[in-house]
């Protein structure tokens, strides 16, 4: 991990700790609910970090990330459920405080929610209350997510109106929420619940983090063969190579489509960033091997704030 530390149980002093993980056993029917994580945990119990940025304790750096080897044995998930209170709800006056279970979303994918709630295969979602909470702190809230003849999306802690979303899916190592609503009830995460976002053929919902304003510039030559560059837009962007966020520019294996890449340094890049508080510009790069080739560039704007202006300028 790189920008975020972890505390994890053993360590000191223990006002410190900051990583923890939600119990949903425990005894006469009560969650042990929340306890300070050990350093070793299973691959399917979730971990939550406590940040708060600005705290000396609890900091976060704005940007991190972590890196390591994705196993290539992907296999189904079963998490069997606890059906009990929320220890906070001792005197049992709230019935929509039992049977919630914290599970992982264990996969480098999207979970397709709609796929998850309508699953017919083995122990797939017992619980009759079809429905995944999830926390999105974009709007600093959870929403439901849940199956109402279609998938739908819910703001919770709010005026609990619905928001039309048939795409909604679960983002990578996102955890998130079930309700158990009886004893021996189980959720198994199947792999063709699994989804890449070109399947999705949606730009998702980024519960973990802020979407950067962004365009795209689009080439497509005679044959309609085509290519992409993306300019994104953070304030800490330079008009170097940005290990963070910047992509290096791979070549198509289809030897025929055209190469459609900017310059950033050195460096060819198909993903640039660039501050957004002054104007700027980027050097982009297109080659082709069809002789007295055309080609035509076209800028997708729809992703940038009303007022905001792109020019192309060509140089020969």
């Amino acid at each position: 991990w790189n920008g975020i530390t972890f505390n994890f149980s053993n360590f000191i002093p223990a006002g410190k700790i900051n990583t923890f993980r939600w119990i949903a056993n425990g005894s006469g029917g009560i969650a042990d609910g929340w306890i300070p994580a050990p350093g070793t945990t299973s691959r399917i119990s979730p971990l939550t970090v406590y940040l708060e940025g600005g705290s000396a304790d609890f900091d976060v750096s704005q940007t991190f990330s972590c890196t390591g080897e994705l196993q290539d044995n992907v296999a189904s998930f079963a998490f069997p459920l606890s059906f009990t209170r929320d220890p906070e709800d001792l005197s049992g006056a709230n019935t929509a405080a039992v049977g919630w279970n914290h599970i992982p979303n264990p996969w480098a994918a999207l979970v397709d929610v709609n796929v998850l709630l309508t699953s017919t295969s083995f122990k797939a979602f017992e619980p009759q209350y079809k429905a995944v909470h999830v926390y999105n702190s974009v709007l600093g809230q959870y929403q439901a997510i849940l199956l109402n003849n279609t998938v739908s999306k819910q703001d919770w802690n709010t005026d609990g109106s619905s928001i039309d979303d048939a795409e909604a899916n679960i983002p990578p190592f996102q955890s998130f929420w079930v309700k158990a609503d009886a004893a021996n009830q189980t959720v198994t995460l199947y792999t063709d619940e699994m989804q890449t976002t070109e399947q999705k053929n949606t730009t998702n919902e980024q519960f973990m983090k802020q979407k950067p304003d962004l365009f795209r510039l689009n080439v497509f030559d005679r044959d309609s063969a085509w290519d992409q560059i993306v300019i994104y837009f953070k304030p800490e962007a330079t008009r170097e190579f940005d290990d963070v966020g910047d992509a290096n520019f791979l070549k198509s294996p289809v030897e025929d489509n055209p190469s459609f890449y900017g310059i950033e340094g050195d460096i060819s890049a198909s993903i640039i960033g660039r501050p957004a508080e002054s104007t700027d510009s980027v050097e982009v790069a297109y080659g082709s091997i069809k002789k007295q080739s055309t080609f035509h560039i076209m800028p997708d704007l729809s992703e940038l704030p009303a007022g905001w202006f792109v020019y192309l300028k060509d140089r020969l």
